[in-house]
């Protein structure tokens, strides 16, 4: 996947449950409401457009590290 955009959406609270943490879904790069963040590009609302390549997935209960920062947003000024 090329670098590209993302954007931090929360998550929900339902009776008490904080979903994002229920259902799995902290990262989603389709469209995904309860996740914490959202791939902001164009077709991110197409879920079947995205699939995995098996060939390079690794194995349930591999180790791995995800770093999230903040990026940085040129500012347009208005005059």
């Amino acid at each position: 996947m090329t670098p590209g955009g993302w954007i931090y959406t929360a998550s929900a609270v339902q009776e008490g449950t904080f979903m994002a943490e229920a259902e799995g879904s902290i990262i989603a790069i389709y469209l995904d409401h309860l996740a914490l963040f959202n791939m902001a590009r164009e077709g991110a609302d197409i879920d079947e457009r995205w699939g995995a390549r098996h060939s390079v997935i690794p194995e349930i209960g591999t180790k791995g590290l995800v770093t999230i920062k903040a990026g940085e947003i040129p500012v347009t000024k208005k005059d």
